[in-house]
């Protein structure tokens, strides 16, 4: 708002002297030939009109304490996004927010999805009470992972006089997430050489010892005395056939070692007639390692067993 403001500025002018052009022999008449001239003081009155700029009525109040609008917040957000501004888009989170996820995991995220972008948002107007709103949200999520069409409904709060969006607890989950995944694969890659090398020295070791080794396993048939099979049983080098009555036991030595690839196989048929049980097992050292048994009338059982 402009206005006028009227000063009023007095001029005293310079003592006029007497005896100047026709005033100077008046005087002289007043005062004696040859006196002193009276002086005269005049006063002049002159306005003077200065325009200056009134104050108005807002000036000098700080800004719309509410700030933007919650939408514009979760808009900017996005566009910040978009913009790969990860630093400015975590700006806008609330401070409870920003203690539960850091920023570097929060960069983690969009480095592990990218290309990430957030398009095709609209929001419901703000629902707004006190010092908390929320905003029904629909936007478009392109990122490595394909396409997304999201609904969410998203919680802001009013920090020193702006608003601040609050990280959702599927948000927090997969930024941390990502966070970790972060870190983790960060160390074992510094600790891969070191681990590897380990890891080598510690198998070599383990196959010298292991070239040289064998392993028993026993081959177990068991059933009602007297009831007889046949078949073969023995190692991949090796098989033998037999013709024998239950309980038998057969034993087979086996390679064990880095890159030995020996087992032991037994394939036993019933022959004795009637629905009596034939058990295959083989054992090492005492323990069960396979087992299976057949019924049926001249039924077969086939195990197949690698240390």
């Amino acid at each position: 708002m402009r206005g006028w403001t009227a000063f009023v500025i007095w001029v005293v002018l310079l003592p006029l002297l007497a005896g100047c052009g026709n005033q100077t022999d008046d005087n002289a008449k007043e005062t004696g030939e040859g006196g002193p001239a009276k002086e005269e003081t005049r006063f002049v009155t002159q306005m003077v009109t200065v325009e200056e700029t009134a104050s108005s009525d807002t000036a000098g109040e700080p800004a719309d304490s509410q700030g933007q609008s919650p939408e514009d917040i979760l808009a900017l957000q996005y566009e910040y996004i978009n913009r790969g501004d990860f630093e400015g888009a975590y700006a806008l989170f609330a401070g409870q927010s920003q203690r539960e996820v850091s920023l570097e995991q929060y960069r983690a995220f969009f480095e592990a999805n990218a290309p990430y972008l957030v398009t095709d948002y609209s929001f419901s107007p703000a629902q707004i009470q006190s010092d908390s709103a929320t905003v029904d949200a629909e936007f478009t999520v392109n990122s490595a992972s394909g396409v997304e069409q999201l609904q969410r409904t998203q919680q802001l709060v009013r920090e020193n006089g702006d608003w601040r969006v609050v990280m959702r607890s599927e948000q927090i989950a997969a930024f941390t997430a990502a966070g970790n995944a972060a870190d983790t694969g960060t160390a074992r890659k510094e600790a891969a050489p070191a681990k590897e090398k380990a890891g080598q020295k510690k198998k070599a070791a383990s196959s010298s010892k292991q070239e040289a080794s064998t392993t028993t396993v026993t081959v177990q048939v068991e059933g009602p005395a007297g009831e007889s099979f046949s078949g073969s049983y023995g190692n991949i080098g090796s098989q033998r056939s037999v013709d024998g009555g239950v309980p038998a036991k057969y034993d087979v030595e086996v390679e064990t070692g880095f890159l030995t690839f020996d087992s032991v196989t037994a394939v036993m048929q019933k022959r004795s007639p009637g629905p009596w049980e034939m058990v295959v097992r083989f054992v090492v050292d005492g323990e069960v390692v396979k087992e299976q048994s057949t019924a049926a009338e001249f039924g077969v059982v086939t195990l197949n067993y690698t240390p």
